[in-house]
């Protein structure tokens, strides 16, 4: 008899349309096709998004994806804002130089976003999605010190593009992409806890939340007193949520 269980269906907010769009596509159908994505371009910066917060957080009845087909025209977008969702995932760019940037506002959606089977959870790239590639040659020992200032944000594509050895989304596969979020893990912990231990998946299950907040704090810290960010985007991270168990065992064989 043959399995009937659906795919589960999960629902990827995307700042934009076109960057976020191609590049968790291509994550999400390398590092699991069973289950099914689909992708809500929010159009516009985390910081809109504050005043939608207060409403659900004042009437327990709304939801996120009531609140956001409330303020789409589209027909197609509506429906897929009907659909019910195993997991949310939210991916927006820190972007301290965006007009609404507020430090305590970034905080408080950061807590509320916190659970991916509930509200939905948040993942911020600092500065912005593209840094998920700013690596060299894997493994990249200077990845770890790598930092933006605030000054050169909005040149940061172009810094990418000249710099990173993985802009060519047709060169990735699954080792890649684990070895990318390895990095990328590494180096939060590293910053956090100036260690280079690697994670298990019994500290990821009960500090992971924690850890994602003190990285937040410390790159407001970083931003307000040296005018500089530590480059590195959590959006990696959704696909250590997906299947935790799966990658915690897979990381200890596949390493460049």
């Amino acid at each position: 008899m043959k399995n009937k269980r659906k795919n589960k269906k999960i629902l990827l907010i995307v700042e934009g349309e076109k960057d976020e769009d191609r590049l968790l596509r291509k994550f999400s159908n390398i590092f699991d096709n069973s289950s099914s994505y689909t992708i809500y371009a929010y159009k516009t910066s985390i910081y809109e998004m504050y005043d939608t917060v207060q409403e659900l957080k004042q009437d327990s009845n709304l939801d996120l994806l009531l609140l956001l087909r409330e303020k789409t025209n589209s027909k197609k977008e509506r429906q897929n804002l009907s659909l019910t969702y195993h997991s949310i995932y939210l991916f927006f760019d820190f972007e301290p130089q965006h007009h609404k940037h507020n430090d305590k506002n970034i905080k408080e959606l950061n807590d509320f976003f916190s659970d991916s089977r509930e509200s939905g959870k948040l993942y911020i790239s600092y500065p912005m999605i593209e840094a998920t590639r700013h690596l060299k040659v894997l493994p990249d020992e200077a990845f770890i010190d790598r930092t933006i200032h605030i000054g050169e944000i909005h040149k940061y594509k172009q810094i990418v593009g000249g710099e990173s050895d993985y802009t060519d989304l047709k060169q990735y596969n699954y080792l890649l992409i684990m070895n990318l979020i390895d990095s990328h893990m590494l180096k939060m912990l590293y910053i956090i806890k100036k260690t280079t231990t690697k994670l298990d998946y019994e500290t990821y299950s009960e500090k992971f939340n924690n850890f994602l907040k003190h990285f937040l704090n410390i790159q407001i810290d970083q931003k307000n007193h040296n005018q500089t960010l530590h480059v590195l985007s959590t959006a990696l991270f959704y696909l250590v949520d997906l299947k935790p168990k799966t990658y915690f065992r897979k990381i200890k064989q596949l390493r460049f």
